[in-house]
């Protein structure tokens, strides 16, 4: 799709220099444009559509201040008029991921993102009275809810680089001693304890019962020995 210019000039501003940023109806804008499916709308071609997409852009990379003067910048170069939109977007992304502090703050964002889902999908199993988006398949009841002061020690298989191993650690006051993540490597965390797995044998070294909890996001599916494993948590726990 290429820019419609005659649109933008009936529902832009006529001087781009002067675009800053306002204040979108909601969140949403943007989304309900990607469903629209009407041709006649362009990445650009309203006000609140551009402004919530560039909102988010510079919201997720810490550059608020600075993605309207890359738009802007990029729209006196004229380039509307010789690419496609989606190959617009992407040179202003890059542009705006050049600045100093933008990939620090996208991949900050990106973490905490990660890091918060995961927890909060197991929120729901300790807290009767937390509200989460997340549906379990079954009903707890009151009896079948994991009690939090029960936890004193936790293992997570597959943790990475740990950093949502210690979120969920830090929530139940486990010592660091006691919180444990088990991978292939050691991300040298010094928030968790690393615990060496041989992925071969799919052997996990700890001792028996020694652990309250264990966790395994998005893990199962690289191992090879599946039983062996489940056996293991099972020895360990």
């Amino acid at each position: 799709m290429m820019l419609n210019q005659q649109l933008l000039t009936k529902t832009r501003t006529p001087n781009r220099k002067e675009l800053t940023s306002v204040k979108v109806a909601h969140d949403y804008v943007f989304t309900r444009w990607m469903g629209s499916w009407e041709p006649r709308l362009s990445l650009w071609s309203t006000r609140s559509y551009s402004d919530a997409l560039l909102a988010y852009i510079g919201k997720i990379y810490g550059q608020q201040a600075n993605v309207y003067h890359c738009f802007n910048t990029l729209w006196n170069e004229s380039l509307y008029k010789t690419i496609d939109e989606l190959d617009l977007l992407n040179i202003l992304i890059e542009r705006v991921s050049k600045i100093p502090g933008a990939k620090a703050s996208l991949h900050k964002r990106q973490e905490t993102s990660r890091i918060e889902s995961r927890f909060n999908e197991l929120k729901s199993i300790f807290d009767k009275n937390y509200n989460s988006r997340f549906k379990l398949s079954s009903k707890l009841y009151n009896n079948e809810l994991i009690n939090k002061e029960s936890i004193d020690s936790y293992f997570d298989l597959g943790c990475g680089n740990g950093l949502i191993t210690a979120r969920i650690g830090n929530h139940f006051n486990i010592k660091k001693e006691n919180i444990y993540g088990g991978d292939v490597f050691n991300s040298n965390n010094e928030q968790i304890t690393h615990v060496s797995i041989d992925q071969n044998q799919s052997i996990i070294d700890l001792s028996d019962q020694s652990v309250s909890l264990i966790t395994c996001l998005v893990t199962l599916h690289h191992i090879e020995n599946i039983d062996n494993m489940l056996n293991e948590l099972a020895r360990i726990i």
